[in-house]
């Protein structure tokens, strides 16, 4: 959906994919980058952006599963404070305990990623009712704003930074993300985290790639970077370019020890534009990376068929 009315669908019955209701979560017609987050205790909850692209704000929406309906809508993330906006959540985490982890960034323009800025962040341990800094010593109200959040990177426009990359929990709870990052004009993999005491940032890539973010930034040289915890605790950036050296490569940045990132093939795969997405939950129980790629095809063209990608992580 992208600025479309809410299309959900639930099961008729648990476990039982054969047959549908339809649902609806909000009635807004201009739905955006809809999310199901599951808590460790089974709880559903939506998160949703309404509005376009440089003028939109993000909601929340708990499911009961006895009524099979959806709460009142609450909202999450306003828009930068004194400026027209739109913010793009980082790739959200639910720790092992149940806190939420949400961390975003801001665009000012439509379709322009250079008018991108951040990051900010806020956990909560009651499913979004009260939330706090990293560290529990700062609270904030709803809705989160720049101003009223915790930021954890200077990220300026015209830098480099595009929109919904990766992040996930550490095993002790901690929150980790990463970005584009423009570097002597070259973009790389910035990983930012916070380590129990201070948030943290750290270029852990070495790309001779860059990315233009004048427009959307729909490429195929570099994804949208994925991240990933093990039940050993070892922390990766997962992603796919068509770097040479790389090209046809499933890939990740073990970042787990600060300056001393390591590049590994994960599996030789050769795709077109797309990006990994899987569930970082499911890594940090089992160790394992699955993952749906194409050969390629994006915006309504056909990439042909379809792979899953299983992956044991080192």
């Amino acid at each position: 959906m992208h600025a479309n009315a809410c299309r959900c669908v639930v099961s008729n019955n648990p476990e039982d994919i054969n047959s549908w209701s339809a649902s609806s979560y909000t009635s807004s017609s201009q739905v955006t980058y809809p999310r199901f987050l599951k808590y460790p205790d089974g709880t559903v909850q939506a998160l949703w952006r309404e509005g376009i692209s440089g003028n939109g704000t993000y909601y929340s929406s708990l499911f009961d599963e006895a009524s099979k309906q959806w709460a009142t809508k609450i909202l999450w993330i306003g828009q930068a404070t004194g400026a027209t906006s739109s913010p793009y959540e980082q790739r959200i985490a639910i720790s092992d305990k149940g806190d939420i982890h949400l961390c975003w960034g801001y665009r000012l323009a439509n379709g322009k990623a250079d008018s991108n800025f951040g990051m900010y962040y806020a956990k909560s341990p009651d499913k979004g009712v009260t939330w706090t800094s990293a560290n529990g010593a700062t609270t904030y109200s709803l809705p989160l704003l720049d101003t009223n959040s915790e930021k954890i990177a200077n990220i300026t426009t015209g830098t480099g930074y595009v929109n919904q990359c990766g992040g996930t929990c550490d095993l002790k709870g901690y929150y980790h993300t990463v970005i584009w990052q423009l570097v002597d004009n070259k973009t790389q993999y910035l990983h930012i985290w916070y380590d129990g005491a201070l948030w943290n940032t750290e270029i852990v890539s070495d790309f001779d790639i860059r990315v233009d973010t004048s427009g959307d930034t729909v490429v195929e040289s570099l994804s949208r970077p994925m991240m990933c915890c093990t039940p050993y605790g070892r922390i990766y950036i997962v992603y796919l370019t068509d770097q040479e050296d790389f090209k046809g490569q499933y890939r990740a940045i073990d970042v787990t020890t600060p300056g001393m990132p390591e590049d590994i093939l994960l599996a030789p795969y050769t795709s077109g534009p797309s990006a990994p997405s899987f569930d970082d939950a499911y890594t940090r129980k089992w160790g394992v990376i699955k993952t749906l790629l194409t050969r390629g095809g994006s915006e309504g063209i056909d990439g042909g068929p379809a792979h899953i990608i299983t992956v044991n992580l080192p």
